[in-house]
């Protein structure tokens, strides 16, 4: 089965949702990330970063599929690794703009901090 993204919805951007049913889904998923932050600063550094590097790749490569383009994840990943100072595992820079992924990474950051 195809992923139906938000913007296809036929309601689209006009929301309706269950507030009783989302907020116990929502302190789940706060519980949860909770618990991923408690073991990842059990992990060393070197892991620690490397799971963001991974985690922004597949941040990128999905919001792009979304808007329609299509990227390699692992030049999405040279990329993210190079911006943030990482072993990109020996892969070539995959020449996707800084400021792109500057953008995107504090976008990121903004949305998980929040």
């Amino acid at each position: 089965m195809l992923a139906v993204y938000i913007h296809e919805l036929p309601d689209w951007p006009n929301f309706q949702w269950d507030y009783n049913a989302l907020v116990v889904k929502l302190a789940n998923v706060r519980f949860k990330q909770g618990k991923l932050i408690g073991e990842m600063k059990s992990i060393g550094f070197s892991l620690q970063l490397e799971a963001v590097v991974q985690t922004i790749t597949q941040d990128v490569v999905k919001s792009s599929e979304i808007e329609g383009q299509i990227l390699n994840p692992d030049h999405v990943r040279s990329s993210v690794a190079q911006h943030m100072g990482v072993d990109n595992g020996g892969l070539p820079p995959a020449g996707i703009p800084m400021a792109w992924l500057k953008c995107f990474w504090t976008q990121l950051v903004t949305i998980t901090t929040n």
